[in-house]
């Protein structure tokens, strides 16, 4: 048994898949932008800890990227840093700063996906 599905529910259909790919690339283009600024903001001594700062997409869930570092001390540099006290709070203050361009990534790849 064939079920031929009406033009306006492939559309449909056509659309949301659009929309969730445009976002999945806003969001990836969104991480990449805040580990920049994060990697800016970052402390400074060897290079270890702003070469370490990275992004992954989610497989798991979608619309979710993570951005880490895999250095040991990178969480304390974060929190505590008696070395150069204005360089805490590297990744919080990326995110922060790129809210907008964030919001704003997003709603055009709605945008552009509708229509």
């Amino acid at each position: 048994m064939n079920v031929k599905l009406s033009r306006n529910l492939q559309k449909a259909i056509k659309n949301q898949f659009n929309i969730q790919n445009g976002i999945d690339k806003a969001i990836l283009k969104s991480a990449l932008l805040i580990q920049n600024s994060a990697k800016t903001n970052a402390p400074y001594k060897s290079g270890n800890l702003r070469r370490s700062i990275s992004t992954d997409m989610s497989r798991i869930k979608s619309w979710l990227a993570k951005i880490w570092s895999n250095v040991a001390y990178a969480r304390r540099r974060e929190y505590e840093n008696n070395l150069n006290p204005q360089r805490k709070f590297y990744m919080k203050r990326a995110k922060e700063s790129n809210q907008k361009t964030v919001e704003k990534l997003i709603m055009e790849s709605i945008n552009k996906s509708l229509w």
